[in-house]
């Protein structure tokens, strides 16, 4: 199970970005939390959250969502195979440098589901729900991540603790 923790926590988003966040009247789409734990394992733990997982993940979104098919599940695939391929540039750097690769791959996807979903739909759709959830999900990753890491930490001191031998009781 524990694994499988990078692929349980992004599922987790997924249920929260159900969950109604948004201002009473108001038609902004939700932070893309998922994104956020695809970004963040897929840079801190690639053995873990592969593009298998990041499929499930997306296709999970795409379910609970009233978007077009397979949307989610092919913009979190180009997401992570783009993280993946920056992770030197990411990793080991200022949480500001982590943040900003977040930024640039949140980018990425947004511009390409304004994409598909426009010709989905046939003709260009307003930016500007996705331009609000792009401002919501960058300001949320630095909280989201810090969640992730923490989980991250817990994982890796419980590893450490059994590779020694150690029984943890719980009582």
């Amino acid at each position: 199970a524990a694994n499988q923790l990078p692929l349980i926590s992004a599922l987790l988003f997924v249920l929260l970005s159900m969950l109604p966040l948004r201002a009473p009247g108001a038609s902004l789409m939700p932070p893309l939390f998922a994104l956020m734990a695809i970004f963040f394992w897929s840079i801190h733990r690639p053995d873990r959250m592969g593009p298998v997982q990041v499929f499930v993940v997306g296709l999970a979104l795409d379910i609970v969502s009233n978007g077009p098919p397979g949307l989610y599940s092919l913009t979190f695939l180009v997401a992570y195979a783009f993280s993946v391929s920056q992770r030197i540039l990411f990793t080991g750097r200022f949480a500001i440098g982590q943040w900003l690769g977040f930024a640039m791959t949140l980018l990425l996807v947004e511009a390409l589901a304004w994409i598909a979903t426009s010709f989905y739909h046939g003709r260009p759709l307003s930016p500007v729900p996705l331009f609000a959830q792009t401002i919501a999900s960058i300001l949320f990753y630095p909280p989201v991540a810090r969640v992730l890491g923490t989980i991250e930490l817990i994982d890796k001191i419980e590893k450490l603790n059994y590779g020694r031998g150690d029984v943890i009781r719980l009582a």
